[in-house]
């Protein structure tokens, strides 16, 4: 009986292995908000074979804006236009990550909807050999309402009721936002004047000289806005007086359509010192004593 011992060579081929994603993004409507550093990745194989040699981000919603540095410290922005790659490659695993750590993205105007990125993280073994992860980052984008429009001025003759024009419009005319109210907060002297029965369902709520208008459930946002401009007068209570008046308005809007379930500022507001200017107006004089007969 006879052995024969032998070496038998055994290669083992490196396979890169995936990486596991994590993380969510959160972004506020019409800000700038950080999800490169959001995007999260951990490698399996930690024995300091592997490393990460590209990062791809894709999936931008159209009219987004789009802000980073890239690998080789270059900033770079863009509005996205549906078909972008953000490609982070040649430098290595650290410089990588730093550069998907500035990562921006302000969504499009006045747009509450939530989207998903495409991310794909490709790792490369020693050997050379690569495996490319591929996921979906949800970023959700809170709504925030945006304050109105709002200007306008007034004039009229004492002991006069003159209109009192006020102009206000949306900023974000998406259908998501609504008018809330307009509060006029009258001062000593000056008589608001609106019809007793007040249009297309506006209410009015009076505590003291303030005066707050709201929109009906039916009310549309033309008409609110129609009757602000139209439906007011004032008149200076003071007999004779050509005092002018500084009044105080404010118009609120609210958030009353969400895209998506995100919320960050229900409400806004645009306040604003309205001048009214009163001109004088000689009165007639009342004739007194018996003509010379």
């Amino acid at each position: 009986r006879a052995e024969t011992s032998i070496d038998i060579p055994v290669t083992i081929t490196a396979v890169a292995d995936p990486v596991t994603p994590s993380g969510t993004s959160s972004i506020q409507e019409d800000v700038p908000g950080n999800v490169g550093a959001q995007i999260g990745y951990a490698m399996i194989d930690a024995d300091g074979t592997e490393h990460v040699s590209t990062v791809t981000v894709t999936g931008f919603p159209v009219g987004a804006t789009i802000s980073y540095t890239d690998v080789a410290g270059t900033p770079q922005t863009f509005v996205a236009t549906g078909t972008e790659t953000i490609a982070l490659t040649g430098g290595s695993e650290a410089q990588i990550r730093a550069a998907l750590d500035t990562l921006t993205v302000q969504a499009p105007q006045h747009s509450d909807t939530n989207f998903a990125l495409t991310v794909a993280v490709t790792t490369t073994d020693n050997d050379a050999s690569t495996h490319t992860t591929t996921f979906d980052h949800t970023v959700e984008v809170t709504a925030v309402a945006d304050a109105p429009t709002l200007s306008g001025s007034a004039a009229g003759n004492e002991d006069q009721p003159f209109a009192f024009p006020i102009t206000t419009a949306l900023v974000d005319t998406d259908g998501s936002e609504s008018f809330d109210f307009a509060r006029i907060e009258t001062p000593a002297g000056l008589t608001l004047i609106y019809p007793a029965t007040l249009p297309n369902g506006i209410t009015v709520t009076v505590v003291g000289s303030t005066y707050t208008f709201s929109p009906g459930p039916t009310t549309t946002t033309a008409q609110f806005a129609a009757f602000l401009a139209t439906g007011l007068q004032a008149q200076g209570t003071p007999t004779h007086s050509d005092a002018d008046y500084t009044v105080p308005v404010t118009v609120g809007t609210i958030e009353s359509t969400l895209t998506d379930s995100g919320l960050t500022q229900l409400r806004a507001a645009a306040l604003l010192a309205i001048p009214a200017t009163i001109t004088a107006d000689a009165d007639r004089g009342t004739p007194t004593g018996t003509p010379d007969g």
